[in-house]
């Protein structure tokens, strides 16, 4: 399997953008995905702000901190991985990873694994990669949505963004798998 992350991480800063002084999550602010607070983990030679944070540098971070840590690398389907991946930077590598292994049927662990590699591989062979992508879309719109209805104060700002980011992500990797690519 190619090494397709440079792809896969430049789907995802389209929607992190750059610098947001005004970060909803417990991160505070970021500059492309990246937190001060994980910017802060990552410098070992002193404290940066994430507002200097280069392309490379969040990169890097990014690949470590929600690609390989969680594993991703285990799944052979790039569009599952690209959207497991987008939905780790926006919501945690452990809410990521158990949505997919519920979609899937394996136990939830929120650890990825051989076992969750073998119940992707089984479901996609049984239903399709299309419908892996679009399901795993579907229950992180839902969880958006319930965040938004449940603290509308908090997230009600932000869920348009969050439903175009899920349009998004529909457009890249379900288009591409309909066409064959």
């Amino acid at each position: 399997m190619a090494d397709d992350f440079t792809d896969i991480a430049n789907n995802t800063f389209r929607w992190e953008g750059g610098l947001n002084e005004n970060e909803i999550g417990q991160g505070g602010k970021s500059n492309y995905g990246v937190s001060q607070n994980l910017y802060d983990a990552y410098n070992k030679e002193g404290s940066k702000d994430v507002s200097d944070i280069t392309y490379g540098e969040a990169k890097k971070i990014m690949r470590s901190e929600f690609y390989d840590k969680p594993k991703l690398n285990l799944i052979s389907n790039k569009g599952v991985r690209g959207v497991v991946y987008d939905f780790s930077v926006n919501s945690g590598n452990d809410k990521s990873i158990r949505a997919l292994q519920e979609i899937v049927g394996t136990k939830v662990d929120g650890k990825m694994g051989k076992n969750t590699k073998r119940q992707i591989e089984k479901y996609i062979e049984k239903n399709g990669e299309t419908a892996l992508i679009s399901n795993l879309i579907d229950k992180r719109e839902q969880f958006l949505t319930n965040l938004a209805t449940q603290n509308p104060e908090k997230y009600g700002r932000v869920i348009q963004g969050w439903m175009n980011r899920m349009q998004g992500l529909r457009d890249t990797y379900l288009q591409g798998e309909e066409d064959g690519e």
